[in-house]
């Protein structure tokens, strides 16, 4: 999910570009590491300390990515409150398509439930 998000959303790469660079960086190491993997199927050459450490460390960016997401998705319901009414999913969808009208609509019956 958050390779469509950081790598397709033109929004979220300008609102969040350090984040974006950060995950950019982190999928690539670790589709680099899983073509080794594919390389060297054994399990027991797969599973090395190092590699094991840099999976923590890849973790600890996945979370500070997912954080300031967060914080983005914040700002962004509070700048319109009706966002309050939708999941973070429905809400990620809705900015990273701002130009594609028809996937907007979908869940516009959702935004404005009840007026």
């Amino acid at each position: 999910m958050l390779v469509n998000i950081f790598l397709a959303s033109e929004d979220i790469k300008a609102q969040l570009a350090e984040e974006t660079k950060m995950f950019e960086a982190l999928d690539r190491e670790f589709r680099e590491m899983m073509i080794d993997v594919s390389i060297n199927p054994l399990v027991v050459e797969a599973c090395t300390q190092e590699k094991y450490d840099v999976l923590l460390q890849q973790s600890a960016t996945i979370k500070k990515c997912e954080k300031s997401l967060n914080e983005y998705l914040e700002q962004k319901k509070k700048s319109f409150p009706r966002f309050y009414f939708l999941s973070n999913q429905s809400l990620l969808t809705i900015l990273s398509n701002g130009t594609n009208p028809p996937k907007v609509c979908e869940f516009m019956g959702d935004c404005f439930d009840g007026l």
